[in-house]
């Protein structure tokens, strides 16, 4: 198992989670690509949850922009 697999498993990630990102901000896990209005919307709100996790895969390489048109999973 890879250190960011163990890290995935010691904060709580689903089980099977095996992220090419991983960052914690402000206490809520960020996994893969999630969106930046995602990310605001989170710390604004600061609901009940561990984190977010969005997709394994930047759907278009160079720009981010895209990543607010997906939708982020909580667990």
């Amino acid at each position: 198992m890879g250190k960011l697999a163990s890290l995935a498993r010691f904060v709580g990630l689903p089980d099977g989670s095996a992220p090419q990102h991983l960052v914690i901000i402000q206490g809520y896990i960020i996994a893969d690509h999630v969106g930046p209005v995602a990310v605001k919307r989170l710390l604004e709100q600061k609901p009940q949850i561990k984190g977010l996790m969005g997709t394994a895969q930047c759907p278009a390489p160079g720009s981010h922009v895209s990543l607010d048109a997906m939708t982020a999973r909580s667990f």
